[in-house]
């Protein structure tokens, strides 16, 4: 048994360990999520979402070809087996880099873009840098992992700085330097530890891989389902919807970093302590109560952070933002999955992680397919939290308890934990139904481009009738609106009677009871707008095109705040090109655009202004007529209840009736102009 001062001085070792290993992690995790951000906002989404699948696929094929080693070695140093350790590395490294290099290879010799390439040296970098940590974790070495992992991360930034403040830009083919320079100090650190002499006697130590490994293999396997969520949502969703879920997992990927560099602290102990019950108990604890903490706090902070990281990435992003949430509560969750992981691998149980892995993994990438081919990106959220609860869920309810381990494998708080899992787990799967129902009949009549009428009207033309431009059975003025969000209506306003087109169609056809009825043709899109693609990868100009039909009167572009981050050039020429092309399949047609809403209280925001301006010249320029809901002061009245939505952008109920009210009166003018087909 350890005397007193023994403990106490393990204990002090282990406290800074975890509180080194802690502070950079925090660091390097600040400056990764810096470096993706602004990636994400100097590339144009597809891009991105190029640059991350390749680096999604390029993690899962090190995974593939890693064998299981950064697992099984961070085990293997802490026995002091620094032979095995010498052994896996040099396996490791050839097995990894020689694929690598052909991957490389492969893609420059195929033409692809740049960016791709860059991303697959990213996945590179970082698996032989996730492999780099463990080794030297398995060996006390936390300071030398420690400035490692910093090293790697604070590189890129530094290099966009200083090229920035050149004025040349970051580009592709820098970033691929980049990541090549950081793989190969990856490669050096552990092979310095190692010396010459202990690399030679590894290479001729290689063999083929017993049962031991194929069992750490199996578990890192298992962690290329979660690689693959941005794959196997790109099967059968809009390119901009992967674009705005890959930023949204690499952006929250770093929240997972402090609860795994934690882990390579506390592996080595507990593998070290498996024989001694009250010791390894101990430290468990320390490191489960540290964890718990952790996830509470990253949890309750999810909604706040998803809106600053929008606020940073700019405005393309916004429709990300209950992404985001969903993934950073789901990041949260996995840190509790972390913690009992490693008591299961320390204890020489990895079967039992792959298991849970697998099941909550698997189950994940099917809601992720599903809401892929449904293109129901309101879901799409839900996924990453419902798979990670399973996989909390799965580890908890482990009923194996033989061996050395059977006091320390079913704790009380563990099976109260079980309990709440389960339960939030059953809400989350009532909440996915809930959201996957409610939007099904209104989101198919307002993405689909629907005639829409009050109740008042259904027996001149059924709610939902028309779709896809047809025209209906009975004659009528018929008006078409495009817009996005603001028309569709989202979660925090405007769904089903609520929106502003149904309010508005519901007192157009009670004002008109005895002539010819209105009927709206709506087309509300989130995201979309004059030149930037929708979630449904469509723009003003093409639901314009699509649902312009001989018997429509007029057209009303409604936003888009969707818009703002594009230059002033480039916005420009999408309006002028939209209405030419309004003006070219009907030049007779009455074209009305409504500006962008400002819904907050205080000072209207400069590109919003902008933006507003730029519509009022074009609508000059065309001889169309222009609406400032501003200027015109739609909102600057007194309110009892809000018209602004949590997430600060989208209208409430409340919002949408205001809309109505102003909206109400433009329809009924171009009605009356109107021709009754």
């Amino acid at each position: 048994m350890p005397s007193a001062t023994e403990e106490r001085h393990a204990g002090n070792r282990l406290r800074s360990d975890a509180t080194v290993r802690i502070l950079a992690r925090v660091a390097s995790s600040a400056m990764l999520g810096a470096f993706l951000l602004l990636l994400a906002r100097a590339l144009p989404v597809d891009t991105f979402g190029q640059y991350i699948l390749a680096y999604t696929l390029g993690v899962v094929v090190g995974l593939a070809v890693g064998f299981g080693a950064p697992i099984r070695v961070m085990r293997s140093s802490a026995f002091d087996d620094t032979p095995t350790a010498a052994t896996l590395y040099v396996a490791h490294t050839v097995a990894v880099s020689s694929v690598f290099l052909v991957a490389v290879a492969g893609l420059l010799l195929a033409g692809l873009p740049m960016i791709v390439v860059a991303g697959v040296l990213f996945a590179y970098s970082d698996t032989v840098q996730n492999f780099a940590q463990s080794f030297l974790a398995g060996t006390h070495a936390h300071t030398a992992a420690s400035c490692l992992v910093v090293v790697q991360r604070a590189v890129p930034l530094v290099v966009w700085g200083g090229l920035t403040l050149s004025g040349t830009g970051l580009d592709a083919t820098a970033l691929a330097v980049i990541f090549a320079c950081t793989a190969v100090t990856a490669l050096v650190v552990p092979a310095v530890t190692i010396g010459v002499r202990g690399l030679r006697a590894a290479a001729g130590e290689l063999r083929r891989p017993g049962a031991e490994t194929v069992r750490y293999w199996a578990l890192a396997m298992s962690g290329t389902l979660a690689q693959l969520q941005v794959s196997a949502l790109a099967v059968l969703a809009t390119p901009l919807t992967v674009g705005y879920f890959a930023m949204a997992t690499r952006v929250t990927g770093p929240l997972t970093l402090l609860s795994a560099a934690l882990s390579t602290v506390a592996v080595p102990e507990l593998s070290r302590t498996v024989d001694d019950a009250s010791t390894f108990d101990r430290i468990y604890r320390r490191y489960r109560d540290v964890v718990i903490a952790y996830c509470i706090v990253v949890i309750l902070a999810a909604w706040p952070a998803a809106w600053a990281i929008v606020h940073v990435v700019g405005t393309k992003y916004e429709p990300a933002q209950l992404l985001l949430t969903g993934l950073i509560i789901a990041a949260g969750i996995s840190s509790l999955s972390q913690a009992i992981s490693a008591k299961h691998i320390a204890a020489g149980r990895p079967d039992t992680v792959t298991a849970a892995i697998i099941l909550g993994g698997g189950v994940t990438l099917a809601l992720l397919l599903l809401a892929g081919a449904l293109d129901h990106a309101g879901a799409i959220w839900l996924a990453p939290i419902a798979g990670q609860l399973l996989v909390l869920a799965a580890l908890l309810s482990d009923v194996h308890e033989g061996g050395r381990m059977t006091r320390l494998v079913r704790t009380h708080w563990e099976k109260a934990l079980l309990a709440v899992t389960v339960v939030v787990l059953t809400a989350t799967a009532g909440v996915a139904f809930a959201v996957a129902r409610e939007p099904a009949t209104d989101t198919a009549a307002h993405s689909a481009g629907v005639e829409v009428t009050s109740a008042a009207s259904t027996s001149r033309s059924a709610n939902g009738a028309g779709v896809g431009g047809a025209a209906t059975t009975d004659a009528a003025v018929k008006i078409l609106v495009v817009g996005d969000s603001f028309t569709e209506g989202t979660t925090y306003g405007g769904k089903g009677s609520s929106n502003w087109t149904r309010i508005a169609q519901g007192r157009l056809s009670d004002a008109r009871p005895d002539t010819c009825p209105v009927l709206l043709r709506v087309s509300g899109r989130g995201g979309a707008g004059y030149l930037t693609t929708g979630i449904r990868h469509t723009t003003f100009a093409s639901e314009a095109q699509r649902l312009l039909t001989p018997d429509v009167s007029a057209i009303v572009l409604v936003g888009s705040g969707n818009d703002l981050s594009h230059p002033s050039r480039q916005y420009r020429a999408a309006v002028d090109d939209t209405i030419r092309a309004v003006r070219k399949a009907r030049p007779d047609l009455r074209v009305v655009i409504v500006g962008l809403s400002w819904i907050h209280d205080g000072p209207i925001g400069p590109d919003y202004l902008r933006a507003n301006r730029l519509l009022a010249d074009a609508a000059k320029r065309h001889g169309v007529s222009f609406i400032d809901p501003n200027r015109s002061g739609w909102y600057s009245a007194p309110r009892d209840h809000s018209i602004v939505g949590a997430d600060h952008r989208h209208p409430t109920d409340e919002g949408h009736a205001l809309i109505a009210d102003h909206m109400t009166p433009v329809l009924e003018g171009l009605a009356r102009k109107g021709k009754c087909a």
